[in-house]
């Protein structure tokens, strides 16, 4: 982080995906990796390896979610028509 400034990307396989907390530090990144590689801007993430990306904007949130590879984990095993069970405590519970 330098002068409260965030930008990170990483790399899978040919795949670079990025995030920064301001829009000039996006801007930057995409020009500089432009200088050296020939890029493709798809837009906003919406998935990566498996994972949902969702950003709510107005709430400042990014959320990673994982509910479709957790489905085909559950298929995979022959898990897919198991009944949900909260364990090891009940829901609502304030500790």
């Amino acid at each position: 982080m330098v002068n409260g400034e965030l930008t990170v990307t990483c790399t899978y396989t040919d795949d670079v995906s990025g995030m920064s907390n301001i829009r000039e530090g996006y801007e930057k990144a995409v020009k500089e990796l432009g200088e050296d590689f020939e890029i493709k801007d798809l837009g906003e993430l919406k998935s990566v390896i498996g994972m949902e990306v969702e950003r709510r904007w107005e709430e400042g949130m990014l959320l990673i979610l994982q509910e479709d590879y957790i489905h085909q984990i559950l298929k995979h095993f022959g898990f897919q028509d198991c009944a949900l069970k909260y364990t090891p405590l009940p829901t609502g519970i304030n500790l």
